[in-house]
């Protein structure tokens, strides 16, 4: 089934993006410059871009991207990228990546990940305990 991408250079989707490849699995390439993502667009961040998701998009950052998740947006960050995540936004860390939750984020932290967190967000710490017990 192929990805319908809504992908916008702006938040009031006026200025549709257009040059971007797509891989074999129907993830949009975004590489560099600032970009809106809604509906169930899926795309892979990396290297200079910095994406804000939302409605249900689903997007793979790695390689210093910056995301900005929203309302029911996925997240799997990678390679030291960094992420907020708002109200409902799903989170999965791995590899040096960065995350900040607010409201009812979800965030699911592996490897070596740091996190920032308000109360409300759900943590789930699925990282190795480096911490020895002395006694």
């Amino acid at each position: 089934m192929k990805t319908k991408h809504e992908i916008y250079y702006d938040k009031e989707k006026t200025k549709p993006v257009t040059d971007y490849e797509v891989n074999v699995d129907g993830y949009a390439l975004l590489k560099t410059g600032k970009f809106y993502v809604f509906g169930e667009s899926k795309v892979i961040a990396s290297g200079e871009a910095v994406v804000v998701a939302q409605d249900e998009a689903v997007v793979k950052a790695c390689d210093k991207a910056f995301v900005v998740a929203w309302q029911k947006a996925r997240v799997k960050a990678f390679d030291k990228a960094f992420v907020v995540a708002w109200q409902k936004a799903r989170v999965k860390a791995f590899d040096n990546a960065d995350v900040v939750a607010r409201d009812e984020a979800v965030v699911l932290l592996y490897d070596n990940t740091a996190l920032w967190a308000d109360r409300t967000a759900k943590i789930i710490d699925k990282r190795a305990n480096t911490c020895q017990n002395p006694s």
